[in-house]
C-alpha cells in the first residue's frame, strides 16, 4: 500500500469538513426519479425506464439499494446521484458500466448505511459513506471511496482515481459562462431602465434591486469540493 496517512492533523480535519459539505450538496439536489418504497435492485428495476440503463439524474431510494448480477449501465453525459436511505450492496461478478459520454467523475453514491461491493465486481463513481465501505476480493473500482468517520476495507482490489481534468475544466467554463450571462443580463436591464426624473434626487438607489437566483451547477460544486478530499487510492494484497 502506498500513500500518506493523516491522523488528527489539519489535512485529516479538512477531509471531514469537505466530505460533509459535498454530502450536504448532493443530498440537497432535487430528485429526478423516486423509486417505490423499500429496497431496490437497480439491475432489474423497470419503473425508472429501460431495465438496467440509467441516464443522468438524481435517483432516490427510500430503502437499501443493490446492483444485481446483470449490472447496470450509466448512459449519457451528465451527473448521476444515487441517494439511498439504507445500505448499498453489489453482488459478486456484477458491474456498474458507463457509456455515451458518462464519466466516473460525475457519479455519486450516498448511502446512509454501510457499502459492500461483491467479489470480482466492477464499480464506478464516488461513494461517500461514513458507515464504512467493504470491498470484496478482486474488485475493480474507478472512483473514490470516502468514509470519513468509518473504515475502508480492501482485499486484492484496485481503486483507480479517474482523470477528471477535462471534466473540471468544462465545469469551470460552464460556471464562468453562466456568470458572464448573468452579468450581461443585469447590465442590459440597467441600461434600458427609465429614470424617474420627476422625483427629487434623495441620494438613495433604486427601490427595485434585481435578485438573481443561482441554481447549483453539480459538476462544478462537487468536483471542486471533492478535489480537496483525502483520496483513498490503494491496491492492497492480503
Amino acid at each position: 500500500m502506498t500513500g500518506t496517512t493523516h491522523v488528527a492533523d489539519a489535512t485529516y480535519t479538512q477531509a471531514g469538513i469537505d466530505q460533509a459539505t459535498a454530502l450536504a450538496n448532493l443530498n440537497g439536489q432535487a430528485a429526478t426519479f423516486t423509486f417505490a418504497p423499500g429496497a431496490i435492485d437497480l439491475a432489474i428495476d423497470t419503473t425508472h425506464g429501460t431495465v438496467g440503463v440509467y441516464t443522468p439524474g438524481v435517483y432516490v431510494i427510500t430503502g437499501a439499494a443493490s446492483v444485481g448480477t446483470a449490472g447496470i449501465t450509466l448512459n449519457g453525459a451528465g451527473t448521476y446521484i444515487f441517494r439511498m436511505n439504507g445500505a448499498l450492496n453489489t453482488v459478486a461478478n456484477s458491474a456498474v458500466r458507463y457509456s455515451g459520454g458518462a464519466s466516473p467523475c460525475n457519479v455519486f453514491w450516498t448511502p446512509t448505511a454501510a457499502t459492500t461491493l461483491g467479489a470480482n465486481s466492477t464499480f464506478v463513481g464516488t461513494d461517500i459513506d461514513a458507515s464504512g465501505i467493504t470491498i470484496g476480493d478482486t474488485v475493480a473500482w474507478t472512483g473514490k471511496a470516502l468514509a470519513f468517520g468509518g473504515t475502508v476495507s480492501t482485499v486484492n482490489d484496485t481503486i483507480t482515481l479517474p482523470d477528471c481534468t477535462a471534466t473540471e475544466a468544462a465545469a469551470r467554463d460552464t460556471a464562468a459562462a453562466a456568470a458572464a450571462a448573468a452579468a450581461a443580463a443585469a447590465a442590459t436591464s440597467t441600461s434600458t431602465s427609465t429614470p424617474t426624473s420627476a422625483l427629487p434626487d434623495t441620494g438613495a438607489g433604486s427601490g427595485n434591486a434585481s435578485s438573481t437566483s443561482w441554481k447549483i451547477i453539480i459538476p462544478a460544486v462537487m468536483l471542486i469540493a471533492l478535489s480537496s478530499f483525502y483520496l483513498i487510492r490503494q491496491k492492497r494484497t492480503t
